[in-house]
């Protein structure tokens, strides 16, 4: 029977853009406006989706999210996108194809070893070699609920 993470990340991310909304957002709040909070679950998917594809293919996979912290790369991400909508577009794109990987994975997959590296701001959350499935339960059942109750908080000031 294959694993529900796959379930669990689509639901994590759809209540996510649900809190998001179409609309526009004010910012910032706690830091970082609603684009930059949005650019930064979009990289952190990408850096996910990097991390499968070598999963998948038995490559030495690593897992670190320093990139999806970096200001001008956020900037640049929501900058790029052209406005919210288009913004939340590529994060549902990025979802898809994150979601799609970990549907063709079995259990060897999920229990691959991964050196990770999650960081928020100056605390280190988690620095060692964990499983796979640990890595994207992270993201399913913390980060990405994390960032919708932001998002829910910064339409609340609307």
């Amino acid at each position: 029977m294959p694993d529900p993470i796959a379930g669990e990340l689509r639901s994590a991310y759809c209540a996510f853009i649900d809190a998001a909304g179409a609309g526009a957002i004010p910012g910032p709040f706690e830091g970082w406006s609603a684009s930059l909070v949005a650019a930064h679950v979009t990289i952190t998917t990408r850096l996910l989706c990097f991390t499968a594809a070598d999963v998948l293919e038995a490559r030495p996979a690593r897992f670190d999210n320093r990139p999806a912290l970096y200001q001008p790369y956020l900037q640049a991400v929501a900058d790029s996108a052209g406005n919210w909508q288009a913004l939340l577009d590529s994060l549902r794109r990025g979802a898809a194809e994150l979601t799609s990987l970990i549907e063709l994975m079995d259990s060897g997959h999920l229990s691959t070893a991964v050196p990770t590296l999650i960081v928020d701001g100056d605390s280190v959350l988690l620095h060692g070699t964990v499983s796979w499935l640990t890595v994207l339960r992270a993201q399913a059942r913390t980060h990405l609920p994390t960032h919708a109750a932001q998002i829910a908080r910064l339409r609340v000031l609307d």
